[in-house]
């Protein structure tokens, strides 16, 4: 496991949050393709999305089931 894998890892366990990372070796370019390679429903998926506020420069992470979208105008207001 890489680097960056294993302090997202760490940082899931040190907010008590159970997850497991699993690597997939065809493309997944959208979550129903990254359901289909493991073999789960779609909504079992997280879809990860990072904004950069524009005047705070503060970067958020937003996390989404993977049948769900982003709403990109309240998440650039939320980053600033």
């Amino acid at each position: 496991m890489s680097k960056s894998l294993k302090r997202v890892q760490a940082h899931m366990a040190e907010l008590g949050l159970v997850c497991e990372i699993m690597h997939v070796t065809v493309p997944t370019n959208t979550a129903q393709q990254a359901a289909d390679a493991i073999g789960c429903e779609l909504d079992q998926i997280v879809k990860s999305v990072i904004f950069r506020g524009e005047q705070s420069m503060q970067a958020i992470l937003f996390l989404t089931a993977g049948g769900n979208r982003v709403d990109v105008s309240a998440a650039s207001k939320l980053a600033g």
